[in-house]
Parts: structure tokens; sequence; C-alpha cells
């Protein structure tokens, strides 16, 4: 198997092992293996139904993904480019904070904070191995470092805001505040008017935020590159789709598919976004 294989490999495993954790705390399973780690219910391999098989199954991905993440770094450590393998030390780096956080997470049941913590390392985890799978695509070089672009800015910005997002929605989540307010408005008065509502409210107007910027990027990418057109291009359409999913998740009462379909759009969009970023850094 190559090395670019195996590296969008690796980049999809990644991508269903967030995707897998969304449905983990939707489903309310995250303490199917009890507070013990790394054993499950005190053994290796517990009795797999409910809570247990889907949290279970959980790490059994992570821990598959671990082992793909060490030999995706040797292959990069073999590359000569400086950059690469700093990306790919950040990598490893990031691997060994989330498998402790997720030791944090069971033992001290399932803290909102650290839940929170643990989805942006989560997402940097996967910025890290996109950006990896790239190299071993492009072959490019060296880093051209074109930070003068117009795009380079909003973009950076944006992927901030984007971690931001991730973070207060998995607070929202883990404190149980998804339904603090309606779609529209916070039962009946348009302000929050207490905790509850007020984190709801944050996380909501800063996905606001996000989608306005990027429908405004749309635009101004007129007069930019093909590639990145088409990629701010296709931005604009999953944060249009991920507005529809947002309001029908709430209509519906957070529903677990439609929650789960949330976190996948939403990742998808950082995907392109950091795309869109490298290429501009690369080209």
């Amino acid at each position: 198997m190559g090395r670019k294989v195996f590296a969008f490999l690796t980049l999809v495993i990644a991508y269903l092992l967030i995707v897998f954790g969304g449905y983990v705390a939707s489903s309310e399973s995250g303490m199917g293996c009890g507070p013990d780690w790394p054993l499950c219910n005190g053994v290796i391999v517990p009795v797999l139904q409910g809570a247990t098989l889907v949290e279970y199954a959980h790490r059994v991905i992570g821990a598959v993904l671990a082992g793909m993440t060490v030999i995706l770094s040797i292959y990069v450590y073999k590359q000569p480019d400086r950059t690469i393998r700093a990306v790919a030390f950040w990598m490893m780096g990031l691997m060994i904070v989330q498998v402790l956080l997720g030791a944090v997470v069971v033992i001290f049941d399932l803290p909102a904070v650290v839940v929170s913590i643990h989805l942006v390392i989560a997402i940097a985890f996967f910025c890290c191995i996109l950006w990896i799978w790239r190299f071993f695509s492009w072959r490019w070089t060296s880093i051209n470092n074109r930070t003068k672009h117009p795009a380079m800015f909003h973009l950076t910005f944006l992927l901030f805001l984007l971690a931001l997002t991730f973070a207060l929605g998995a607070y929202v989540k883990h404190e149980h505040y998804g339904l603090a307010c309606s779609w529209l408005d916070c039962r009946d008065t348009l302000f929050p008017t207490n905790r509850a509502q007020l984190w709801q409210t944050l996380h909501r107007l800063i996905a606001t935020v996000v989608g306005g910027y990027v429908i405004v990027l749309v635009f101004l990418s007129r007069k930019w590159e093909t590639p990145i057109k088409m990629r701010l291009f296709f931005a604009g359409v999953v944060v249009a789709t991920q507005l529809a999913i947002g309001v029908w998740t709430i209509v519906t009462s957070i529903t677990i598919p439609w929650a789960v379909l949330h976190l996948a759009v939403a990742t998808l969009l950082v995907a392109l976004l950091f795309d869109t970023w490298l290429y501009i850094k690369t080209s």
C-alpha cells in the first residue's frame, strides 16, 4: 500500500472516529465501560451489548487509529521536509494527549469541559493527518508560505472560530443545554435569561458568524484562483446544509441521527477550509 493511500485511509478513520464519538455522546453511551480505563467493565473484552458495545467499539476504532498514526509518522520521519516532520511530531503529540484525555473523561465521569477540549484536539489531530495526506498527494518540495494572500487571514480566523464553535457545541451537549432555546428564540424571548440559554445562544451566535463569514468569502473568491474558488464554493454549500441540519436538529428535539449528522457536516467544513488554507500555503 502506497503512502498516499495509507495517509488517506488514516484520514478517513480519523473522520469516522470523530463522527462516531458524536454518536457515543448523543446516545449517552460514554460510560458504557464504566469508570474503567483501559479495561472495559473490568475486563479486556466485555459483554458486547447496549451502551457497552457502543463505547467499546469507539475505543477499538481509536486503538486502530493510534496504530495507523504511528505507522504514518514513520513514513513521514523518512521525508527530508522539516515542515512535514514537524506536523507528524504534533500529530503524535496530539494523539498522546487525546489518549490521556480519553482516560480522564472516563475516570471522572465525562466532565463537560474536558469533553470539549477532547473534541477540539481531535479536530486538530484530524487536520494534521489531512496535512500529511496532502503532502504525499501534492508532493511539494517546499512551503511557499503565501501568507500575504488575502484569504490566509480569513481562513485562519475562520478555523479559530470553528474550533471555538466545536468546543461550545460539545459543552452545550454534555451539559444538556441543547434544547434551552427553540430554533428561533429562547422560549418566548429573544434574549437568554439563564445559564443554559446563554451558552446555547453563544454557540449559535459564533456558528452564525462562521456561516456568514464563509458566504462572504465565497463572493470574495471570485477574484482568486479556481482551486480556491471551488473549495470555498463547496464550503458555502456545506454551511447552507449545516444551517438546515441545525434547525431540524432542534425541531426534532435533538434526535440522534440529526445530532450526529450535524457533527459530521461541521467536521467536513473544517476539512474544506483547512484544505483551502493548505493549498494557498503550499502552492
